[in-house]
This record gives C-alpha cells, structure tokens and sequence, in this order.
C-alpha cells in the first residue's frame, strides 16, 4: 500500500481545513471583502469551527463582531452579536425571538435575501445570541477576564 502525504497529514490533523477565504465569498455578501488581510484570513481561519461558527459560516462576521470569542467584523457595520440580546431590545423594543422571526431594518434585508434561516437555525441562532451575551455579562462582571 503506497501512502500520500495528503493521506498521511489528514490522518495526523483530521479533515483539511476549507479555504474561508473561497468559502466565505460564495456567500455573495456585499461586505465580506474579494480578498482578505492576513490578519482577517487567520482570524477566520481560527474561528471556522470554533464555539461561534453558526455566524463565522453563515457570513455574519461580514459586518458583525462577536467579542466574547475575540472575532472582529470584516467591516464595522453592525452591532457586536455578544451584546445582541440587549441590543435588540434597545434599538428596536422587541425580543430577539420576535425580531429574528420579523426582522426590521437593515437585517430585514439580510434575512431575507442574504443569509436565509430556517426555524431550525433560527433557534439555534436565538440559543447562541443568548450563550453569547451570557458570556459577555459573566465577562463584564468578574474582574481580570477580558
């Protein structure tokens, strides 16, 4: 039996990892950049299949930070989602199950052309919003965590 050395580093280090650069521009979101900094590239990289990669995969960190897991927006166009549960409520006066449910504004449009959820996702979305913001609290309020 003759072994590769694709065969033999897949074995060693799991499945290859997707290019995030090629993966995240069949996403076709305007604000996710035609190429990457290198800085942009290992963060994505890095958060690919981390703890917030519901987001990371569906392109949400074209315009969205997600703090509590130190990602940064590809632009600096939306709200950080760690802080979304309040956000939301803030902004808009409604809950993040009902606004998902009925988006307003920008994320009207997004939901509804852009990145389409289905209720499964959506309730998976609705449970990370909530683990994030729990994360950003615990955060905010033990001294010495980022």
């Amino acid at each position: 039996m003759v072994w590769t050395a694709a065969a033999t580093s897949r074995c060693a280090g799991g499945p290859p990892k997707p290019d995030v650069e090629a993966e995240m521009q069949k996403l076709k979101i305007p604000t996710i950049p035609k190429k990457f900094s290198a800085e942009q590239k290992t963060m994505v990289e890095k958060a690919w299949d981390g703890p917030a990669k519901f987001f990371v995969q569906r392109g949400c960190i074209g315009c969205h930070s997600i703090s509590v897991h130190d990602i940064k927006g590809l632009t600096t166009i939306g709200p950080d989602l760690s802080i979304a549960q309040t956000d939301v409520q803030k902004r808009f006066g409604r809950t993040l199950e009902d606004f998902l449910d009925t988006p307003q504004g920008t994320m009207q449009m997004v939901l509804g052309s852009l990145i389409k959820l289905t209720p499964e996702d959506k309730a998976n979305a609705i449970k990370q919003l909530h683990e994030l913001y729990q994360e950003h609290e615990k955060r905010r309020t033990t001294p010495g965590t980022k």
